[in-house]
């Protein structure tokens, strides 16, 4: 099962997350630190209209490598760059490119896992 988890970095978050990924299930979580720094970047950002940013942690809590999942998951859509381990596979490129949006948490530090 797909879950998303919303403050998994504390001590009651972190738990579930742990058992959630121990009982086989997909976690998908992005740092509220990150979120709240992609708010900040973006009050004062010179913009027009309304853009919408895809606001991703950097890295996932699979424990299979991205490139992987992404051809089980979604097979025969190219990848148009070699993808790192455990790299998100949402791009928050934009957020990046127009506000400056970089993930600085990982839940890989917060769970003594390896990053990507």
């Amino acid at each position: 099962m797909k879950i998303a988890v919303t403050g998994a970095s504390g001590k009651t978050g972190r738990a579930v997350v742990e058992d959630l990924l121990a009982h086989g299930h997909e976690v998908r979580a992005v740092d509220v630190r990150d979120v709240a720094q992609a708010c900040r970047l973006a009050l004062p950002a010179e913009v027009t209209g309304a853009p919408a940013y895809v606001i991703a942690a950097g890295d996932t809590l699979m424990d299979r490598p991205s490139a992987d999942i992404a051809a089980e998951v979604f097979p025969g859509v190219p990848v148009r760059r070699p993808l790192k381990p455990y790299e998100s596979l949402l791009s928050s490129d934009k957020a990046r490119d127009e506000l400056g949006y970089r993930p600085r948490e990982s839940w890989r530090d917060v769970l003594g896992l390896l990053r990507a």
